[in-house]
């Protein structure tokens, strides 16, 4: 397809209203035109039941004529449709000889007359219709190739028609425009010819290269290589194996039926497509299953508990090996879980594995509703650091984290680990170049939790269009099939995701700094993003990593709800009360100012509640202010002496609500910051007393390496970076 420059925004149309000389493909196509490689001219822009269509339009007197076969071709043709004819008569249980045996067809039929719907109740046709057994052969392949428009069902099978549609649409186009191309070519010279033709050759080389370093398991990659293997076939043997392997899998796995000779797709309507979607949720359920049993073997408990947990979490993994109905399995999986943790609790141990054991089982189950203050430290904050040292120190040099920030962010990394941060810091205020990249291989969480949500949400936008596509499919025959819906932008969001997933899986693979429950983490959120058990960004885990300053932010969001509520109340109650008054009239001058009022009050009652990060003394003195000019701007919008009292009434009460739940916030930001101290002080006793051991002398703590953290400002763990939005905006 013609792809639109980002600085050439073309010319708009409503729907339908496009000058006559614009044509979009399917028109051109039915003149006997292509668009000969011009790009695309104008949009036209419409909306049904509330989607967004967009149409390309091409100048038909840039266009140039369709490609006309030559009689060895339409020979081809017709040996491929014969073949693909007898596969499918063979697929239905009819011997390919009956193809050629002249049959009589009865005095009820007529060759000649055209095929009938047969789910018309026509009088005159039932009357004397034959039966389905003395249906001639013809009327068998009309009504299998009927069969097979039906409407691909569910996540899975959904998906899998999408990038098959893509993949046939963007080969069909490769091809078009190397016709297109060669023709221009030749007119313009044999020279010309033959460097396209080494172009060509070129473009075959490298996508045949990339034929053979095809993933494995990377749907979104198959796609891709379908696209670049149905544009070749004819010309590589590599090519045509690819297609082969690629839609016989997706014919298999979901039921999708690739013509690679039409260049079109369809459904078989003989596949169940319920019960593969359930196997596909199942496999994820036992993505899962399997990780929480190869990350408890790995816990370090004592033998006999470790021995003893072992064949509990064995025989559990085992009850459920190969399930009798997958319906079944993915529903109870909450019941197996609790099971498990039943049987787990029978066996004695320590408290402290007892902690680590339940906590690794709920986090890769996605269900850790525990006070995360009692989960035991499994991260040292230093690694998890190592991880974001590249970020820091690129926001350094742009300035966009003062001194005073990074000294308390790498605070929580070792005494060398200091040093070669502040190297690297004073290199970059000296103007020097500098690796900023200290530790290479270690994994920044932030960053693989981004993209895990950008893979979900693309992810998300390809099953919205698949299903737009089931939806529209009646209208499909006059708003061109083939591409309705199915757009470049689909195809790079096909091509994005497929590179995002191979380098989420190598970070789960070969990360440092992850724990072995981390890297199973990643790996069953893909597949649940896969299957469609997360089909919004929005559901992926609460908990994504183990890290202590990971589990700090997670348990401030939950403090912060409370707080959202409360404002979100606040903001409502006072609103009512203006409105009843009937003092302010909508959308006025006077009503945006007291709304704007209400609202400062409001970012107030959040802030108190969430714990006041700026200080008590400094949110009195803010909400007093505020206070006073909400009551100015009620004053001069005349509002009655009743409704201020009853306004200052709610305000002061949801005020005491939250300062209630703010001191609560402040404790937890207390306890998180005295638990990753407690961490790291830990930490550097145990290097210390590993020193002293290798020294052979007396162990000393090395407590003056590090940086006083007493005397900085609390907060539940080392502050994310300056660039990320926080604050009562962005949790309300």
């Amino acid at each position: 397809m013609t792809a639109v420059h980002e600085n050439e925004q073309p010319d708009t149309y409503p729907w339908r209203a496009a000058p006559s000389h614009l044509k979009t493909r399917r028109q051109l196509r039915a003149a006997g035109l292509s668009p000969g490689g011009q790009d695309v001219a104008a949009l036209m822009l419409g909306k049904r039941r509330g989607h967004r269509l967009i149409a390309h339009l091409y100048d038909i007197a840039l266009a140039r004529p369709k490609r006309v076969p030559s009689a060895a071709q339409l020979d081809a043709i017709a040996k491929a449709t014969r073949e693909h004819q007898a596969r499918a008569a063979e697929r239905h249980g009819y011997p390919r000889t009956d193809l050629t045996v002249e049959v009589d067809p009865g005095s009820q039929w007529d060759r000649n007359q055209p095929f009938r719907n047969h789910s018309q109740k026509d009088n005159d046709m039932s009357i004397n219709a034959p039966s389905n057994d003395a249906l001639d052969d013809w009327i068998q392949a009309d009504l299998a190739a009927a069969a097979t428009e039906t409407a691909p069902v569910g996540h899975g099978q959904r998906l899998a028609y999408l990038h098959a549609l893509v993949a046939v649409n963007q080969a069909r186009d490769r091809r078009e425009n190397y016709f297109v191309d060669m023709q221009a070519a030749e007119e313009h010279g044999q020279a010309a010819a033959d460097t396209l033709a080494e172009r060509i050759e070129v473009a075959l080389e490298r996508d045949e290269a990339a034929l053979t370093q095809l993933p494995d398991n990377n749907r979104d990659a198959h796609a891709a290589a379908l696209a670049k293997a149905l544009t070749w076939k004819e010309a590589s043997p590599a090519a045509a194996d690819r297609v082969t392997e690629i839609t016989t899998a997706l014919r298999q796995q979901w039921g999708v039926l690739v013509d690679i000779d039409e260049l079109s797709v369809g459904i078989d309507p003989e596949f169940d497509a319920h019960t593969a979607q359930v196997e596909a949720q199942a496999r994820a359920v036992r993505v899962r299953e399997l990780a929480a049993v190869d990350v408890v073997a790995g816990l370090a408990l004592p033998e006999d508990v470790k021995a003893a947990v072992g064949e509990v979490m064995t025989a559990w993994s085992d009850q459920y090996f190969e399930p009798e109905d997958p319906q079944i399995y993915v529903d109870k999986e909450p019941y197996r879980y609790g099971e498990l943790l039943t049987e787990l609790g029978k066996v004695k141990m320590p408290d402290t594995d007892r902690a680590a054991l339940e906590f690794t089982v709920d986090y890769l189950r996605n269900a850790v509703d525990v006070d995360l203050l009692d989960t035991p430290v499994q991260v040292d904050p230093g690694e998890e650091a190592r991880g974001r040292a590249a970020k820091m120190l690129d926001y350094f040099a742009r300035g966009q984290v003062q001194p005073g920030r990074m000294a308390e962010e790498i605070s929580v990394m070792t005494a060398p680990d200091q040093d070669a941060m502040r190297e690297v810091g004073r290199a970059i205020t000296a103007g020097q170049p500098v690796e900023t990249d200290i530790w290479p291989g270690y994994i920044d969480r932030e960053h693989v939790s981004e993209e895990l949500m950008f893979y979900a949400m693309d992810a998300g936008d390809l099953l919205r269009v698949s299903d737009y596509i089931v939806q529209e499919a009646a209208s499909f025959a006059q708003e061109d099939p083939e591409r309705l819906g199915v757009t470049d932008d689909t195809f790079l969001k096909i091509d994005r995701m497929a590179t995002r997933r191979e380098q989420l899986r190598a970070a789960a693979a070969t990360g440092k700094g992850l724990t072995a429950a981390e890297r199973h983490q990643i790996t069953a959120v893909m597949a649940d993003i896969d299957c469609g058990r997360i089909g919004h960004e929005t559901q992926l885990p609460e908990l994504m990593w183990v890290d202590e300053r990971t589990k700090a932010e997670v348990d401030l969001l939950r403090s912060n709800r409370p707080a959202a509520q409360l404002s979100t109340a606040t903001t409502k109650q006072v609103r009512e009360l203006i409105a009843d008054s009937g003092a302010v009239e909508h959308y006025s001058h006077q009503e945006q100012i007291i709304d704007h009022a209400v609202s400062r009050i409001s970012d107030s009652v959040y802030s108190v509640a969430a714990g006041a990060p700026l200080g008590v003394e400094y949110e009195r003195k803010e909400f007093t202010e505020k206070r006073r000019s909400l009551g100015e701007a009620l004053d001069k919008a005349g509002v009655d002496r009743d409704t201020k009292l009853k306004i200052r009434n709610v305000i002061d009460g949801r005020a005491r609500e939250a300062g209630q739940l703010g001191r609560g916030a402040a404790q937890r930001r207390t306890q998180w910051r005295t638990r990753t101290d407690a961490a790291i002080s830990h930490r550097d006793d145990q290097a210390a007393q590993r020193r002293a051991v290798a020294n052979s002398r007396a162990p000393r703590t090395n407590s003056r390496h590090r940086a006083d953290r007493s005397a900085q400002p609390s907060s539940p763990a080392p502050a994310r970076h300056s660039m990320r939005r926080t604050g009562p905006e962005v949790e309300r």
